[in-house]
């Protein structure tokens, strides 16, 4: 696409489906602690940007985004262990993790349990020794103070990506994430989140993936709700059908008993576009997500399998509550999680 064109896409896009009166208005609200909070939010961001109107009246508010009060650390811990693997692997290894720290169970962990484990037993466990030297590193942010959940839970937005993006395995997407999912955070909007850069290009009806400063004048409309306008991007099915050729053979017809007979096709479900809702908890916390699970299974929104955390609370293909389950389905930004690692 051409300069020109790209760039009067990109004006029809942001005069499409809202206009200046129609913005959201600012409110001081700087968590969504409730989910009645959310909820008059979905109402100012239906009004605010009509496009989104059927997804929010599909999906409804999502609690999942209330702010969480579990453990920060914990929920960055099981974030970084979880990084590049699949859900029942992930989860396997989380439960010797916790067995060589010396925990009854998640809730138990703590700075100084990983720190009492050795290099050798966290290897042990199944964690690579880089993975295990960031757990390690974590865990002495959180114990020389430099990182504490009064801190997390204070600071900017700006600051909070400063702060965490020190410690060794955790890059900017992954702080988004957790401002999203377990902060509560209403205004973030991850613009290394491939899925979110998906769903924006095809509200928009963009040819190209726009880029972070595309996203930041698309988006524009939905402050200061932007952490609830990413949500639904990741709720935007792709088209509902295509195509495949059934079987190995790949030629359009083959010869069977001297006719030619046509190799089945069929048609694949839709699925959700690839991104975290999953995955993006896998980033952050108690979620596990294999980020390459949505173009494996691609199926509907709500066909992805669920692992139960420690506290049994499970959700469909999605981030359920951060902190609070472990789910694999939709994927992921691989690009951005192989640059955190």
């Amino acid at each position: 696409m051409t300069a020109v064109p790209r760039k009067r896409a990109l004006e029809q896009a942001c005069s499409t489906g809202h206009d200046t009166a129609s913005r959201i208005d600012i409110d001081d609200v700087e968590t969504f602690a409730t989910i009645d909070v959310i909820k008059a939010a979905t109402e100012r961001l239906a009004a605010a940007d009509p496009r989104l109107a059927g997804l929010i009246s599909t999906f409804g508010p999502p609690e999942r985004l209330i702010a969480k009060s579990t453990s920060c650390f914990r929920s960055l811990a099981k974030s970084i262990l979880y990084q590049q693997l699949a859900g029942t692997a992930a989860a396997a290894i989380y439960s010797r993790f916790l067995a060589v720290c010396r925990v009854p169970d998640e809730s138990h962990l703590t700075p100084a349990s990983v720190l009492s484990a050795s290099s050798a037993e966290l290897r042990g466990c199944g964690l690579s020794e880089r993975k295990a030297s960031y757990l390690q590193d974590l865990a002495a942010h959180f114990m020389d103070g430099c990182l504490s959940d009064e801190l997390l839970t204070s600071v900017s937005d700006e600051a909070l990506l400063t702060t965490l993006t020190a410690v060794r395995g955790i890059g900017p997407w992954t702080v988004d994430m957790f401002s999203m999912f377990h902060l509560g955070r209403p205004d973030i909007l991850p613009v290394g989140d491939l899925g979110v850069r998906k769903g924006i290009g095809h509200i928009c009806g963009l040819s190209h993936l726009p880029s972070p400063s595309e996203m930041e004048e698309l988006t524009a409309v939905w402050r200061p709700y932007r952490s609830l306008g990413c949500y639904y991007m990741w709720r935007i099915p792709l088209p509902p059908t295509r195509t495949t050729t059934a079987g190995r053979a790949s030629k359009a017809s083959s010869s069977r008993g001297g006719k030619k007979v046509q190799s089945a096709r069929v048609k694949a479900p839709a699925a959700a576009i690839a991104s975290p809702l999953g995955a993006a908890v896998a980033a952050v916390a108690d979620v596990g997500v294999n980020p390459l699970v949505p173009m494996l299974a691609a199926g509907s929104i709500a066909g992805v399998s669920v692992v139960a955390g420690t506290d049994g609370a499970v959700g469909p293909n999605s981030s359920a509550a951060i902190g609070e389950a472990s789910v694999v389905g939709e994927g992921g930004n691989t690009q951005q999680q192989q640059q955190q690692q």
